[in-house]
């Protein structure tokens, strides 16, 4: 796969609002995520919960399983490489969600192609359209996940989906989403709310 990325590193990402890493990332949708297990191979796990958490400093959220590599491996290793698959790759998403014993790597016996990443360890998949690279800041138990917060410092995004205009940015984003048994959806077209006359005289959030 050739493709071209634009890399942006932690102050690219916090100095302009229409800069920063929420018009670049889908608002939620499974990810693939790139550890470092104690035997130096390269652990991929397939999330559905993954969602950003703030802007600056960038921290993205992701939902793990307790009993999952990738958490232990971020207790050990502190780093990984959170991506966004191409829809072509949702095959190899889904088969990245087989379960192995500590230390396998499933980018052989998937197939994924890895490339270095900028600024950890853990390689990047070329099989996503962005890229976020960082370190286990903070984690709470959740339930029956454990909440992982990700401290992001450089991200990358597949150049074809980039448009100066932010908001026409975060709307071309190719995101797959999950709901259940292998089925998978991509994000349709949007909609355009217009603001009502309470909105404009109040003030809106977003």
């Amino acid at each position: 796969m050739t493709r071209s990325l634009r890399e942006m590193d932690y102050d690219y990402l916090t100095s302009k609002r229409e800069d920063r890493i929420v018009y670049s990332m889908p608002g939620h949708a499974p990810s693939l995520v790139t550890t470092i297990a104690p035997n130096g191979t390269v652990n991929v796990g397939a999330f559905e919960q993954t969602m950003l958490c703030s802007n600056v400093p960038p921290v993205i959220i992701l939902a793990v399983s307790p009993k999952s590599d990738t958490l232990h491996n971020l207790r050990d290793h502190r780093e990984c490489v959170i991506g966004y698959p191409y829809p072509a790759s949702v095959q190899k998403v889904y088969d990245a969600g087989v379960r192995l014993p500590r230390g396998i790597s499933e980018v052989e016996l998937v197939g994924f192609n890895t490339e270095p990443a900028v600024t950890v360890e853990p390689p990047r998949l070329r099989e996503c359209w962005f890229v976020a690279e960082g370190q286990l800041l903070w984690e709470q138990d959740s339930g029956d996940h454990v909440a992982c917060g990700i401290s992001v410092n450089h991200v990358a995004l597949d150049a074809s989906f980039w448009d100066d205009d932010y908001k026409n940015r975060r709307v071309k984003l190719p995101a797959l989403y999950y709901t259940v048994g292998g089925n998978f959806f991509e994000v349709g077209d949007h909609k355009k709310v217009q603001a009502s006359s309470f909105v404009r005289n109040t003030g809106h959030a977003g």
